[in-house]
């Protein structure tokens, strides 16, 4: 009786953060907009995957060149990719970027074969844009099959000091969210009921030790940024994996064979999948190919993008206030009026 009381409890409490969710200010038509889908798979058997880039990117200079999109559609159950362009480039209030991830799975959820969708997230769109649209938003919990983190910084990164400066200097909005200890990442990390500190929907994280953007990355597992209580974590130098002479950078995860290799393995089984070690060397479904110039030219861009936020005209002195939504939901103490 006392088990079946918790259980209603825990139904009636996820019944009322549904019920209480914030009005979007994104409607789908806007969102499904700035979606592209690869053409002539509308009944993938794997279903839909939505992928989510980066600060200071596009999602066709993320996604459109690589394996994600290039792959999965033979790979496996056979994959519908589409990804999104977010507004300005990711580098503003992550909070209204989150709000175009939510329309999206809404989107494409009811147009999957699955009825469902897989999202792969890299950097901010896996670290924070996807993380607060499944806190905020649980009623797309229902709608994602799984959830795959390429290089997100779940808490947080140091390293955006040598970015911004100090903290009152002229810097993009979504940057001084993810610099640890931001209130965002507070609230998303609150110890309150229902929030993102430990995995909302079956999760896999994947990382590399050698990150150049995001740290820290190590030196355990569990002291990483890109580490989620609940989920799957793999860092492409663990032992199991590819070993501490696996390189890979921060804008290489995108790119990279592992960390494919652990994406499609998460698609297949997203509570425990299972690593094929021949994809430490190259992607088994397309061995003769070499995404390795798309990392160049991305990393060339997102500098460029960077360099403008860092400016009086696109950055801002202060970390965007919270929305009020967050203190209605006691993840915070502080939001705006």
């Amino acid at each position: 009786m006392f088990l079946l009381s918790v259980a209603c409890a825990a139904v009636a409490t996820t019944l009322a953060m549904v019920t209480n969710e914030p009005t979007l200010s994104v409607t789908m038509d806007l969102a499904a907009r700035l979606i592209t889908c690869v053409p002539g798979l509308s009944n993938a058997p794997g279903g839909t995957v939505l992928l989510v880039h980066g600060t200071g990117s596009k999602g066709s200079e993320s996604w459109a060149s690589g394996p994600y999109v290039r792959v999965l559609p033979i790979t496996g159950k056979r994959y519908k990719p589409c990804y999104i362009d977010l507004p300005n480039r990711s580098i503003g209030d992550a909070q209204l970027t989150a709000e175009y991830v939510v329309a999206a799975i809404k989107f494409l959820a009811p147009r999957s074969s699955t009825k469902k969708v897989a999202v792969i997230g890299h950097s901010q769109g896996a670290g924070l844009n996807i993380p607060w649209a499944l806190q905020f938003w649980p009623s797309t919990q229902a709608l994602v099959s799984s959830f795959i983190a390429l290089a997100g910084d779940f808490h947080g990164t140091t390293t955006s000091v040598l970015l911004c400066g100090t903290a009152v200097s002229f810097c993009a909005a979504s940057v001084k969210q993810q610099t640890k200890g931001s209130r965002y990442l507070a609230a998303q990390n609150s110890a309150a009921m229902g929030s993102a500190r430990s995995a909302l929907v079956p999760t896999t994280s994947i990382f590399t030790r050698l990150d150049d953007v995001i740290q820290p990355e190590g030196p355990t597992n569990a002291e990483a940024t890109s580490f989620l209580p609940g989920a799957s974590n793999f860092a492409l130098q663990d032992a199991t994996i590819c070993g501490s002479i696996h390189y890979a950078n921060h804008v290489a995860m995108l790119t990279d064979s592992a960390a494919f290799g652990l994406a499609k393995a998460a698609l297949e089984n997203p509570t425990a999948p299972v690593f094929d070690r021949s994809y430490c060397s190259h992607i088994r479904e397309s061995p003769a190919s070499s995404f390795t110039g798309l990392g160049g030219l991305l990393s060339g861009g997102m500098a460029d993008m960077l360099a403008i936020a860092r400016s009086s005209v696109e950055g801002i002195r202060a970390e965007p206030a919270l929305k009020s939504y967050v203190c209605e939901r006691g993840f915070a103490t502080q939001c705006a009026d």
